[in-house]
């Protein structure tokens, strides 16, 4: 018991903090919680769910289904994100009488949430859930889509 009061008597002196234990113990979950960021998690490359804003809901429902994350990134051709089409709103569009023929940009949520991809991935997991949503596209600094992330990356990771 002495040795443990002392050695959090020098942390304090030092300042040592979360952080520093986390980069001390990054296998750790502390470690996980801390120091992993979005792209080290996030889908990459032909794992993103996208499709062109010019796509059909056809084109989407389809990339919805390839990829099971329940949300596909509407994009144009320099790769920005204008908006997400999810499960939701696929159900909306079809009972709302609209056709599977029609434009993905009729029915998707516009802007929809994006994450950045160097964000610190517990701040981002809190983020989907304090929105209530399970996932959501990752974006560079110039708003390029690079990724795509879901709750359960973070759990895989360790992150809870």
């Amino acid at each position: 018991m002495m040795g443990d009061a002392l050695a959090i008597a020098v942390m304090q002196a030092r300042g040592f903090n979360e952080e520093d234990f986390a980069r001390s113990h990054p296998a750790g979950a502390l470690g996980a919680r801390l120091l992993n960021r979005v792209h080290h998690l996030m889908r990459k490359e032909a794992d993103i769910p996208q499709v062109n804003v010019h796509a059909s809901i056809m084109d989407a429902m389809l990339e919805l289904s390839r990829t099971g994350m329940g949300m596909v990134a509407v994009c144009d051709d320099v790769m920005q994100v204008h908006g997400v089409f999810t499960d939701g709103d696929l159900r909306r569009w079809l009972v709302s009488g609209g056709s599977l023929a029609d434009s993905v940009n009729d029915a998707m949520t516009k802007g929809g949430v994006t994450l950045h991809d160097r964000a610190r991935a517990i701040d981002a997991k809190e983020k989907l859930m304090k929105l209530k949503i399970s996932a959501a596209p990752v974006v560079d600094e110039d708003h390029r889509l690079v990724g795509a992330i879901n709750l359960q990356n973070f759990y895989q990771a360790g992150i809870l």
